[in-house]
């Protein structure tokens, strides 16, 4: 419902395709938040969590490139804050 069935068909012929069998970098998270008067999802994100120092894979920084130029979706990399 928060992407629409366009995108997520189109999304969904990418990661079932055989020749990417190997290849992943599916955001950590699908992030939504809905309308409280009409109950509806209002917005949506994909998130990518990295640890302030880890490097972003090649697969990862692809999809997150698909999902925001190909099916214009929010998608971003958020980096935790760690204390010792």
């Amino acid at each position: 419902e928060g992407i629409g069935l366009v995108k997520f068909q189109k999304l969904m012929v990418r990661h079932n395709d055989p020749d990417r069998s190997d290849i992943y970098g599916t955001p950590d998270l699908y992030l939504w938040a809905t309308s409280k008067a009409k109950k509806t999802i209002k917005f949506i994100r994909f998130v990518e969590v990295k640890r302030p120092t880890e490097s972003l894979k090649a697969h990862q920084k692809a999809e997150i490139g698909f999902l925001n130029d190909e099916l214009n979706l929010k998608a971003r990399v958020l980096r935790l804050k760690e204390v010792n």
